[in-house]
Formats: structure tokens, C-alpha cells, sequence
């Protein structure tokens, strides 16, 4: 990445077209590159089990679920990488090479105990503003799944699941299982 003078902001445009090589993962918000710290194993182990409960449902649905790795492009200035995507509707919203311009219908966030204050929080909001209908937050150290749905701009509780209760979607009314079946890999 071409090195900037102190203070100088990126676009999106040019975090994808100088992003780092360097082997690291990196968000951009308001245009300050930030290093992502590297999922541990069992992140990784719930992602990859999430997207394998999520993915019969939302294709059979007509739709796809993205699984880490994928850009939110939320404006000019910042680029969200989430654990895991969900649309709906697989044609419906623009993309890109390197990511998604609108918002999708779920944006799932698996919390580290490094990042969990700011998923919970930096990250949660712009996902609000940007329009995103729903906001998973995992706790693997808690083993709980929290739904936030999106109500006039802000996130409100709609479903907490421990590990022997289902999770409730507003988004995916018919998926059927429970937490535990993320939490036992």
C-alpha cells in the first residue's frame, strides 16, 4: 500500500485498489485503515457451521449466504468485512468483485474477545445506518446468539438463544435449529 501523509483519508475505491499485500485482513472506517485480528479456530469452526445450517435455507429461498471475506461497501469512506452475509434474493442487490453496495437482509458478526465492544458497537451502528434488516451477534465465549432486528434506524433486541433453544429469525421464519448446533464443533 502506497504510504499516506498523516491524516489523509482513503475512499473505498482506493482501499480496494492499494490494499495491503501483506497477508493481513483490514476494514476501512471513515477512511482509517483498521487491522482485523485473525479468527481463532473455533471462530472459524461456528462460521463455517453457521453457513452450513444457513445456506439450504436462504438458496432454497432463491438467495446465498456469503462466508468471511466478503466487503460491505457502506459508503465513500467504509468497508466492512462481516463473518457472514445473507441475501434474500440472490440478484437483487449490485455487487462488485471485491463486494456488496446495498444492504443485505442479515449481517453476521461472531464476537472475539478482542473485538466484541467494537462489533457490539462501531460496527452494529454503521450497520444500521447502512439499512442491514437484521444483525447476528455470536458469543462463543457466552454460547449464545443474539438477533437484533432493525427498527426505525437502531437495532433492537428480538431474540436471544442459549445453547438448547432455537434461533429466531425474522428474515428466515422457517430455519429450524438450535444454538447448539453452531457450538458443538
Amino acid at each position: 500500500m502506497a504510504v499516506r501523509p498523516q491524516g489523509m483519508r482513503l475512499t473505498a475505491e482506493q482501499f480496494f485498489r492499494e490494499y495491503p499485500s501483506d497477508g493481513k485482513r483490514y476494514e476501512l472506517i471513515d477512511g482509517e485503515l483498521h487491522e482485523m485480528t485473525p479468527p481463532s479456530i473455533r471462530h472459524q469452526t461456528i462460521a463455517r457451521d453457521l453457513f452450513r445450517l444457513l445456506d439450504p435455507e436462504v438458496t432454497g429461498m432463491g438467495g446465498e449466504v456469503f462466508s468471511p471475506g466478503i466487503a460491505l461497501i457502506l459508503d465513500g469512506g467504509t468497508v466492512l468485512v462481516p463473518d457472514l452475509v445473507v441475501l434474500t434474493r440472490r440478484l437483487e442487490l449490485p455487487r462488485l468483485d471485491y463486494g456488496i453496495q446495498n444492504p443485505p437482509d442479515i449481517v453476521i458478526e461472531i464476537l472475539s474477545p478482542s473485538t466484541a465492544q467494537h462489533d457490539r458497537t462501531v460496527k452494529s451502528d454503521r450497520y444500521a445506518a447502512f439499512g442491514v434488516g437484521e444483525l447476528w451477534l455470536v458469543s462463543p465465549e457466552a454460547e449464545i446468539v443474539e438477533v437484533f432486528a432493525l427498527v426505525d434506524g437502531r437495532y433492537v433486541l428480538h431474540a436471544r438463544a442459549g445453547l438448547d433453544e432455537p434461533i429466531d429469525s425474522i428474515t428466515l421464519p422457517n430455519l429450524s435449529f438450535a444454538a447448539s448446533a453452531i457450538f458443538s464443533g
